[in-house]
């Protein structure tokens, strides 16, 4: 376990709320290596937005804070430089400080190692990401109608993959709503009305699909037929 660095993310969580130690590169890199790799698991085996994979990031935000703040310690600088990181130069000043060689280097890590870690982290923390990239449906006005095809080739439930299209109010080139579902059982709405993203996860059972809100935890089953489906008074159809 020490090989692989399991350790180091343990650590991260003991010291959560040591705000005045010290942190070496191990520490920092191995801990952010981890949490992503798991976090990544979620999102692929629960989806981006599940409930467990947002605890997750919410669990490892005081740690993350609390390792970067040990971490410009290690490297004789007060935990307030992380607010270069507000400007786009100060983001490199702080990248440099969390990559400098540690006051001491008793159970280091190489730089080379650290920039690895770094790097494949920032990678599995986007697993999932793209479902849930948030629509903006303005984009579908702009679009040309030849690029879309009407929902009247629809004539049952059965025609289609849910996920395979769009379900926009109140149609293609001038949407105004649009509801996403993604092949990991899961859905992003967008609404310029109000102005709001709601996500949630779906089941189907033939013509019935059955939406579970995050935000809410409301449950709601809607009907497909033809092509589209109604929710309160609007009529949303798949293009």
């Amino acid at each position: 376990m020490e090989k692989l660095g399991i350790n180091y993310f343990v650590l991260g969580f003991k010291r959560m709320l040591d705000f005045n130690g010290v942190s070496n590169r191990a520490e920092v890199f191995y801990f952010m290596f981890w949490g992503n790799v798991i976090g990544a698991l979620i999102a692929l085996t629960l989806g981006y937005m599940s409930t467990l994979h947002l605890i997750i990031l919410l669990a490892m935000a005081v740690p993350n804070l609390a390792l970067a703040i040990r971490r410009m310690h290690d490297v004789n600088k007060s935990g307030w430089n992380l607010l270069w990181s507000l400007t786009i130069i100060g983001i490199l000043y702080v990248i440099y400080l969390l990559f400098k060689q540690s006051s001491n280097s008793e159970n280091d890590i190489g730089l080379a190692l650290s920039i690895a870690l770094y790097l494949f982290a920032s990678l599995f923390s986007q697993v999932g990401v793209d479902d849930y990239s948030t629509y903006d449906v303005g984009d579908y006005s702009s679009s040309s109608s030849s690029s879309s095809s009407s929902s009247s080739s629809y004539s049952s439930c059965s025609d289609y993959d849910l996920t395979g299209v769009d379900w926009v109010y109140p149609n293609y080139n001038n949407a105004s709503a649009a509801w996403k579902f993604n092949s990991g059982g899961d859905f992003n709405y967008s609404s310029t009305y109000f102005n709001v993203s709601r996500y949630g996860s779906w089941t189907r059972s033939g013509c019935n699909v059955t939406l579970y809100y995050n935000d809410t935890g409301e449950r709601k089953t809607i009907n497909i037929s033809g092509g589209t489906f109604t929710i309160g008074s609007t009529t949303y159809r798949a293009y």
